[in-house]
């Protein structure tokens, strides 16, 4: 009877053995034949640390399994008389409990951003930062993004797996990691809201400004029959934008548009435009940068005319002419004008980009959102003192080749 219980016990291995590797080379076959999956490099990477980091010595790896993470993972061994063959698979009772040789693999948030550079982000921290910066660049609700739709997202979720262990939260990482550009406060409900601060604005807006120049430009014209629903859709667009601040592809357009009008004696004398023309709706329509920033953020139901009365209206003068086209200049100064025409043979110089502008309170007596006065450009006339003329900046300028 022993003796027939070691044979089926034997057959049983043998059986065992034989599905075992039926099941190998169904895996490896289902594997590509010419390069390695995600997973296969990260194993990869990580075997080589690990023997790098004990060469010229062996590195034990099935003994570090049994006694790291022994808990989790299980090594299955080849029976004893057969060539010397493991595998690992997880396993399906709780971790063991400290001590016994079988140590539980999960690290906690202290142990985790411990071992993080504190002087830098590893190439996975900033693929998680560029993801939230990314994330509240896309933003376009009236309410403020929370935690939870931060976490939803699908380039921030992707990150997030790349990186954290199950034990860090996102929040705990921001807030270790990035807390100077994002922070966290109570919001409706008990759901953390997130708030950029000044550090963290520049980041965003530069982020929406490459989603920006990568964006096609606006679609074609509507059909007259189109009015009333471009119209619903207008006001709802703007029903869903916030009240009290300009959103990160606001912001852009906002700057786009002032650099505008702050560059408009070159832009103008560059057209052609003859000296004292102000600058008109229809041009800055036509400008490049305008154009790509108004793309990424404005739909096809609202003009450039809409969003400046609306939403910066309080910093913005639109003032119909004679020819029924809007003058368009800053609030509060007269409208820039072109001071000397460019002969045709002469290039016109590079067009200067202007910086980020943080929104700010809105100003009495405008329309729409104010935000800080930002220089527009305008040239100064030049004085008589006597029988000398002063030659004003911008003449001199004009001047160089």
């Amino acid at each position: 009877q022993a003796t027939a219980r070691v044979v089926t016990e034997s057959g049983k291995q043998t059986a065992m053995a034989l599905d075992d590797k039926a099941d190998q080379e169904a895996y490896f076959s289902s594997l590509p034949q010419t390069n390695l999956t995600a997973q296969e490099l990260a194993l990869r990477q990580a075997i080589l640390d690990l023997a790098e980091a004990r060469s010229p010595k062996p590195f034990p790896l099935l003994e570090w399994i049994d006694r790291r993470i022994g808990g989790e993972i299980e090594v299955r061994r080849s029976p004893a008389g057969q060539a010397t063959q493991a595998s690992i698979l997880l396993r399906t009772t709780a971790p063991a409990p400290s001590g016994t040789g079988a140590a539980d693999s999960r690290a906690s948030p202290e142990a985790f951003f411990s071992l993080l550079d504190p002087s830098g982000f590893s190439q996975k921290e900033q693929a998680l930062r560029e993801s939230v910066f990314e994330f509240l660049a896309r933003w376009k609700s009236r309410d403020l993004a929370t935690i939870v739709d931060m976490e939803g997202d699908a380039n921030v979720k992707r990150a997030m797996g790349a990186l954290l262990p199950k034990e860090v939260t996102l929040k705990d990482w921001v807030e270790q990691r990035i807390g100077a550009e994002v922070e966290f406060r109570p919001g409706v409900g008990g759901k953390d809201v997130v708030h950029l601060t000044q550090h963290g604005m520049p980041f965003v807006t530069a982020k929406y400004q490459e989603i920006a120049a990568s964006s096609s430009g606006p679609g074609p014209t509507k059909p007259a029959t189109a009015v009333p629903a471009q119209h619903a859709a207008r006001d709802s667009f703007f029903k869903g934008l916030p009240t009290d601040e300009l959103l990160p592809g606001e912001l852009a357009l906002r700057d786009k548009v002032l650099n505008f009008i702050s560059d408009w004696p070159r832009i103008g004398a560059s057209l052609g435009k003859p000296v004292g023309a102000v600058p008109i709706l229809p041009d800055m329509g036509q400008d490049a940068e305008v154009q790509r920033c108004r793309a990424a953020f404005l739909p096809p139901s609202v003009s450039l005319k809409d969003w400046i009365d609306r939403r910066i209206g309080g910093e913005i003068e639109l003032q119909k002419d004679e020819k029924g086209n809007f003058k368009v200049w800053q609030r509060g100064k007269p409208p820039p004008k072109v001071l000397k025409a460019i002969p045709a043979s002469m290039p016109a110089t590079p067009k200067s980009k202007g910086g980020i502008v943080p929104p700010v309170a809105g100003a009495t007596g405008g329309k729409g959102l104010a935000a800080a006065g930002v220089n527009n450009g305008q040239a100064a006339e030049k004085k008589t003192t006597g029988s000398k003329v002063t030659e004003s900046f911008e003449d001199f300028i004009n001047k160089l080749p």
